[in-house]
């Protein structure tokens, strides 16, 4: 991987990225291929005849310079697929040598092979990131390519915003992150009343919970709506610590409606399971994976 200079700059045959500046470049043939488990979540991602098609195209794909907003230091293999009468490769790219999840990818390489007329037209593209759509875990990937100190912690502010884009673009999983990187973060009473709130209604969604019974969650599945429990209580609890004028207040008075109106189903739901025609009540171990549950002591009020 090298950063591009102020005569560095790409040539007429290199890849550059649709979206962000053209800062690093690096060819797949020098970067190791990572290996990502339970890659691809999916068998039809990656089908063994565009697999293998793609393959002989390798020297090729793998020869050009593409460039990049962020360094990249491993790459590995997303999806291989044919649409119609083209083949559309997608290589994830990541700023570490050794990702373990999908989301670590920061851009990916993306090939469509089409015959025509008796040959092959090959069009490559990057498709980076944008800023603010990198989550904290690549910002610290990033830096740590880059061989920076650890950034400062964001404040709970920019952190709900984060929250905020993320559900916008329907990204739960990131939102979770973001409003439990929140809660953790210090916020101001309201703040943190809101996020908990958020952070209950966007597990709810993730998981569906509205459409199911609560038959069919897991045990795994109830730890989640545990985590929306106490992610409510909490929300009352810093409810009921504000100062009168506050609670009082139009916008504060909805909030409070709309949490306790949210706590009811979290209170029985999935609760009670049936073993070999028992009634009995679930006993999950353990918590959901939020560090708000285990970070942040709070005594409830509910």
């Amino acid at each position: 991987m090298s950063q591009a200079s102020s005569t560095d700059r790409p040539g007429p045959q290199d890849v550059v990225p649709i979206n962000g500046a053209a800062n690093y470049n690096v060819r797949l043939v020098d970067l190791p291929q990572a290996r990502l488990p339970n890659w691809p979540p999916n068998a039809n991602m990656i089908t063994e005849d565009a697999e293998s098609e793609i393959r002989r195209y390798w020297n090729f794909v793998a020869a050009r310079r593409i460039w990049s907003p962020y360094p990249i230091l491993s790459y590995c293999l997303g999806a291989a697929t044919y649409r119609g009468g083209e083949l559309l490769a997608r290589y994830f790219l990541f700023p570490v040598r050794d990702p373990s999840v999908q989301n670590q990818a920061i851009g990916q390489l993306v090939c469509k092979l089409k015959e025509s007329d008796g040959s092959t037209n090959v069009n490559l593209l990057v498709d980076a990131l944008r800023e603010d759509e990198l989550s904290t875990e690549n910002l610290e990937d990033i830096r740590n390519a880059l061989n920076l100190p650890p950034s400062k912690a964001m404040s709970a502010p920019i952190l709900y915003d984060r929250a905020w884009r993320a559900l916008d673009s329907n990204n739960l999983d990131d939102a979770i992150h973001e409003l439990d990187a929140c809660v953790c973060a210090n916020p101001e009473q309201r703040l943190a009343l809101e996020a908990y709130y958020n952070l209950s209604a966007t597990i709810w969604r993730k998981f569906h919970f509205n459409e199911r019974t609560g038959s069919t969650v897991t045990d795994e599945e109830f730890k989640w709506v545990q985590a929306c429990n106490i992610c409510l209580r909490r929300a009352l609890t810093i409810y009921d610590h504000l100062p009168r004028n506050e609670q009082l207040e139009s916008e504060m008075l909805q909030m409070h409606q709309a949490i306790k109106a949210s706590l009811s189903p979290t209170i029985s739901y999935g609760a009670v399971i049936y073993k070999y025609g028992r009634r009995e009540w679930r006993k999950p171990q353990g918590v959901a994976d939020l560090r708000c549950l285990t970070e942040v002591k709070m005594p409830l009020n509910y």
